[in-house]
This record gives C-alpha cells, sequence and structure tokens, in this order.
C-alpha cells in the first residue's frame, strides 16, 4: 500500500512537471494533484527536489531486469527513447533550478544501471581500474549528452545516440 502512496504522489508531480514550471510548483501543489496531505507527502520526500530524484530512479529501475536489454548498445537506445518518451515532456526541468538535481540523479542512476548490467554479465570479474574510470566518465558524460538531447538541441535519433556512445564502450566489457 505505502509503494502505491508514493507512486501515486511521482505520477502527480509527473502531470505537474508537464504542464508548470518546476521553480513554481510548491509542495502544497504537488499534494493537492496527488490528494494527499503534506505529512503523507513528507513521509516519502524530503522535499519536491528528493520526488524529482526518485523519478529518474524510476526510469532507470523499472528496466532493470528487462529481458530486451542484452548489449551496452540496448542500455543507450533504452536511455535516448526514455528521453523521447518520457523526459522531452519535461525538458524545462533543465531551465529551472532542478538542472543539478537532473544531472546527478542522471549520472548516479545511469552509473548504478551500468554496474549491475555487468555484475550480471559478468559475475566473477570486477572492474579493472581502467573500467571502472571510463565507466565514471562516460556516465557523467551522458547526463549532458542527454540533457542537450531532450532539449532537442541535437537532431538524433535513439539508434544514432546507441552506436556513438557505445563506440565509447571499453572493449573488455562490449561484448557482455
Amino acid at each position: 500500500m505505502p509503494d502505491r502512496t508514493k507512486n501515486h504522489i511521482l505520477h502527480a508531480f509527473n502531470r505537474l512537471v508537464q504542464k508548470r514550471n518546476f521553480d513554481k510548483i510548491t509542495v502544497d501543489n504537488i499534494c493537492q494533484e496527488a490528494e494527499v496531505g503534506r505529512t503523507t507527502f513528507y513521509r516519502y520526500f524530503t522535499d519536491k527536489y528528493d520526488l524529482l530524484d526518485y523519478s529518474m530512479y524510476c526510469t532507470f529501475h523499472e528496466h532493470q531486469n528487462d529481458e530486451s536489454i542484452k548489449t551496452f548498445r540496448d542500455i543507450f537506445y533504452f536511455v535516448g527513447q526514455s528521453c523521447v518518451d518520457q523526459w522531452r515532456p519535461m525538458a524545462t526541468l533543465y531551465d529551472s533550478t532542478a538542472i543539478t538535481t537532473m544531472h546527478n540523479s542522471f549520472q548516479k542512476y545511469s552509473e548504478e544501471f551500468t554496474r549491475n548490467f555487468i555484475q550480471k554479465n559478468r559475475p566473477n570479474s570486477p572492474l579493472t581500474k581502467s573500467e571502472e574510470i571510463q565507466l565514471l566518465v562516460i556516465a557523467s558524460g551522458c547526463g549532458h549528452l542527454f540533457e542537450n538531447y531532450t532539449r532537442g538541441k541535437l537532431d538524433v535519433t535513439p539508434d544514432e545516440i546507441a552506436e556513438a556512445v557505445y563506440a565509447l564502450v571499453p572493449d573488455a566489457i562490449k561484448c557482455i
């Protein structure tokens, strides 16, 4: 039951962000849209930035066990497609005080998602120091790449993004 309430608040927030500037949205607005009290909101989230972080978390984690994601190229395609499907309507988040949360959350969850993917497909072989560095560079760079893509500044398809970013993946883990 609590997860249902938490997700109800999330969906209310996502609806608001598509209609209004993030900076103009208050916790009261979110509570009103979700039809919950402030106490219920604060039971799950510390503030609207925490809720935004949870929104990014959900985007990545809903696909964590997706059987259609078999390669790193598939991961980058999934993220590119998510930008089109979920984040383009909320591109104004990048034009608000939410930009730091967007970048930090994107980096954190893309790194975590990729790390889990590697562990699942290469369970007895930890990342080398070099692979660790490469993973961090790709995860942090992808945040800026997908910001520009979400804002419509890059005229490319999710397939083109997947191919370009996949080319940066270390050869030792490309075959996963």
